[in-house]
């Protein structure tokens, strides 16, 4: 399995980046835009480029840029893999989950959707 790994280039060369990597390599092998010949490729080629690695892959995880948001580029990578049917998911630290509920506030919301 290989796994495309989406991010903005705020993160490229960084401590979030090399974590992001060990993590997914604990799981798979990982395809990682950020190298001298995918940024050569990219100059000749535009998005076409990454949308093809994209296609390459069987998975896609990305990381949203330092603002939280995601990236023209990435959105585009996003898309491409649900088009292709692969499985996309978010990666984020635990501490930006925002404020876990309860056990009542759980409860509650069990109940609300119908599953208590």
């Amino acid at each position: 399995m290989i796994i495309y790994y989406a991010h903005c280039i705020d993160t490229y060369n960084s401590d979030v980046e090399n974590n992001d990597i060990a993590m997914l390599e604990s799981i798979a092998l990982v395809y990682n835009p950020n190298s001298a010949e995918d940024e050569r490729r990219y100059r000749e080629d535009g998005m076409r480029h990454f949308l093809r690695a994209v296609r390459g892959c069987d998975a896609l995880a990305f990381r949203p840029a330092k603002n939280g948001r995601i990236t023209a580029g990435m959105w585009k990578e996003i898309q491409e893999a649900r088009k292709n049917g692969l499985p996309v998911f978010q990666i984020y630290e635990v501490g930006d989950c925002g404020h876990p509920m309860t056990v009542d506030e759980t409860r509650k919301h069990l109940e609300d959707v119908g599953l208590r």
